[in-house]
């Protein structure tokens, strides 16, 4: 018992690691580190793995082989091919300790956030404590970021209002806060899922609020009526405020459709030239195995995050195989089929805009979620908290 609790909390850490806060920040450009993060995590999840059915073996070889595929395509060596394959194992943990993991990780994430959130707020009022400034985690950013306690902030006045914790976008903590929320069925009873609610209002993300629009909607067609009643004043308080300038033109106008670009305001994943790009070679063979000159399209495209990007590195093949791997793996845990179409619609809208498929923290929550299967707590998942909770 006692050693299970310090294996869920040492991958608990390894996973907040992986979620990048600024202080970590330098430790990822090097090989040797996200090596051994891997490993490690690899390592825990062997010593409380679970292959039992034959269904969890093939999903897990066909996972294997998936991540395995590029490197050795490419010509890596032996531990290039080791740092892509470890990812395999991180779904496969026995269910009971992946909720120990997450019940862990959700405790540091919420403290974490949550001492972030009081530092925002006194930031607002010129009250915070400076400790100094550090450069951008992505390189193609042209700005540096001022660090408070367990906080940064962009040094441009564009980034002043929005909420981008121990991260380096607003979007890292909107799109961790929706998994979060959509993982714990949005249960306000627990005090931690409230700091996280805070943390994704502040953010002004659109991805987070659409997720909790979505959530909205499914539970107050769904739930009970004590959890309806207050949907309903969440999303009545959602409806005034967009009567608010701040907030329309912060967040609201972003949900505006632009008729120019045929997407949303708010949808600025990739710029044109890399869309037009990408639309030029569907259906050759770079489509299917990979962008021959992606080093290059990469350069021209840093500032942003989609799907794209994974395709025209690892090609159609990869990505399809990546997801049809963790859609069998939800269908396992399918209550009811309403739930499984909730994991495929957030599964999808996450890896459209931070497709992160090789981080370890959205691999995990990932799973989680399937694990969870959506929004509306199903019998199992009820079942599963009550075993955790002996």
């Amino acid at each position: 018992m006692k050693n299970s609790s310090f294996l869920s909390i040492f991958a608990a850490l390894l996973i907040f690691i992986s979620c990048q806060p600024y202080f970590t920040w330098g430790w990822f450009s090097d090989y040797r580190i996200i090596f051994a993060i891997r490993v490690f995590f690899a390592c825990v999840v062997a010593y409380n793995i679970d292959l039992k059915t034959h269904g969890r073996i093939w999903i897990f070889l066909i996972l294997l082989l998936t991540f395995s595929f590029h490197p050795i395509k490419s010509g890596s060596n032996i531990n290039g091919i080791m740092l892509m394959a470890l990812l395999a194992f991180v779904p496969f943990a026995k269910e009971k300790f992946s909720y120990k993991i997450y019940d862990v990780f959700l405790t540091i994430y919420s403290a974490v956030i949550g001492i972030s959130c009081v530092f925002y707020i006194l930031s607002l009022f010129n009250m915070a404590p400076l400790i100094g400034t550090i450069m951008p985690l992505n390189e193609g950013k042209p700005y540096n970021y001022l660090v408070f306690p367990l906080l940064v902030k962009p040094s441009i006045a564009s980034g002043f209002y929005r909420f981008c914790g121990p991260f380096d976008e607003p979007g890292v903590v909107g799109t961790l806060s929706a998994l979060i929320l959509c993982i714990s069925h949005l249960n306000v009873k627990d005090k931690r899922i409230i700091i996280v609610l805070v943390s994704g209002l502040l953010s002004f993300s659109f991805f987070f609020y659409s997720v909790l629009l979505v959530l909205i909607f499914f539970g107050i067609t769904f739930m009970n009526k004590k959890r309806t009643s207050l949907l309903v004043v969440c999303l009545l308080l959602l409806m005034l405020s967009y009567n608010n300038e701040f907030m329309y033109n912060i967040l609201w106008k972003r949900f505006e459709w632009d008729s120019s670009t045929e997407m949303f305001a708010g949808d600025n994943r990739i710029g044109e030239q890399g869309k037009d790009l990408f639309l030029s070679i569907i259906g050759t063979n770079e489509f299917f195995w990979g962008y021959s000159d992606y080093d290059n399209f990469y350069e021209k495209n840093s500032w942003s995050a989609s799907y794209i990007f994974v395709i025209m590195q690892y090609g159609f093949v990869f990505f399809f195989c990546f997801l049809i791997s963790f859609i069998a793996f939800a269908w396992q845990y399918k209550a009811k089929l309403l739930n499984f179409l909730l994991f495929i619609l957030v599964f999808f809208a996450t890896i459209y805009q931070r497709p992160f498929i090789f981080d370890l923290n959205y691999l995990f929550l990932f799973s989680m979620l399937a694990l969870t299967n959506g929004y509306i707590p199903s019998k199992r998942v009820y079942e599963m908290e009550k075993k955790y909770n002996k």
